[in-house]
């Protein structure tokens, strides 16, 4: 063994299929929910997009709660585009009321998701936040507005852990029953510089501790120990050598899947894994015998499951096996 082992802390109670999920936070909570997403667990990740801040994380999830409404007012015109600071670029668009029409509808979603949540995953990714100097609004994201609009500062050490105990507060206020896990993002944000981004996660380190010991139903998995300790070499990082690649998401993945997954379900996650790779294929002769062939097998195999277990749904899949997408099964 080439590496330092890093040791997760006993989870009291795992995952399972009959769990719904809500993640939100930094680029890494959507890699994570991605993946149980593709082995089909009851997933919601991000409904207003990526997030990286305590701050900018507890003011969404109150939003949420609270059941909080957009305007007119929450969105400026850039160029002729509306967006809004306290949503993701994604989340922008040309006609306002259709714009507002969609952010409502999600928030409506999302709180009733919220509601039912079993468990739900918070990626902080930095203590750094952006405050608009017009109004002092601190700002979800900034959407290539230009740097002197802004303030650039690092919260205190009682801001982070003001904002987290607020989440949790404001999470347990519509689920009291629910498992709430901490992470922090292994992506460093080098253009802060090396020294600053070390302080900045250290902030979410030290207020996560005591949090952790202040709370029951709080936990905390080491994403971002596990790979400054397991994965101390650059092939597990992306291009930019600051962002995880799909090797090194792979390993953290692993590393989840057997500490907070029952292992009862792993079988299950074979099974899924299996059909959900047979779907991406892309065949060379769709018209041929033997695709139609395998085409039936599949089928077969995703309608034995679907009898066995009614929570799954493959309905998008099942529309990928028609060569035009238009039939239905």
């Amino acid at each position: 063994m080439y590496y330092t082992p890093v040791n997760i802390a006993p989870f009291l109670r795992k995952i399972t299929y009959n769990d719904t999920l809500f993640f939100i936070g930094s680029c890494f909570s959507n890699e994570i929910a991605q993946k149980l997403s593709f082995f089909k667990f009851n997933v919601f990740s991000n409904p207003f997009g990526t997030l990286y801040n305590p701050v900018s994380i507890y003011q969404s999830l109150l939003r949420i709660v609270n059941k909080e409404r957009v305007h007119t007012a929450d969105f400026f015109l850039d160029g002729d585009i509306y967006k809004s600071f306290h949503f993701h670029s994604s989340m922008a668009g040309i006609n306002v009321d259709s714009v507002i029409e969609n952010i409502n509808t999600i928030i409506e979603a999302s709180h009733e998701f919220l509601k039912k949540s079993n468990f739900i995953f918070i990626t902080y990714g930095t203590s750094f936040v952006f405050e608009l100097k017009e109004t002092g609004q601190m700002v979800a994201n900034c959407h290539k507005v230009p740097a002197s609009k802004f303030h650039h500062r690092m919260l205190t050490d009682k801001e982070v852990f003001k904002s987290i105990t607020d989440t949790i507060e404001c999470l347990r206020s519509i689920n009291q029953q629910v498992d709430i896990i901490f992470t922090v993002s292994p992506v460093r944000y080098f253009k802060y510089g090396s020294f600053e981004n070390q302080v900045s996660k250290s902030l979410l380190f030290v207020s996560l501790h005591k949090i952790l010991q202040q709370y029951t139903n709080i936990y905390y998995f080491p994403a971002y120990e596990i790979f400054m300790d397991e994965l101390r070499d650059y092939r597990y990082y992306a291009s930019d050598m600051l962002h995880p690649s799909n090797d090194g998401i792979e390993h953290v993945w692993k590393r989840f899947k057997d500490a907070l997954i029952e292992k009862s379900q792993h079988e299950l996650m074979k099974q899924v894994e299996e059909i959900m790779q047979a779907c991406m294929h892309k065949p060379m002769l769709p018209q041929s015998a033997t695709y139609h062939s395998l085409r039936q097998n599949i089928l077969s195999k995703i309608k034995k499951l679907e009898q066995q277990y009614p929570f799954l749904r493959f309905d998008k899949e099942k529309i990928l096996l028609f060569d035009d997408g238009t039939k239905k099964i």
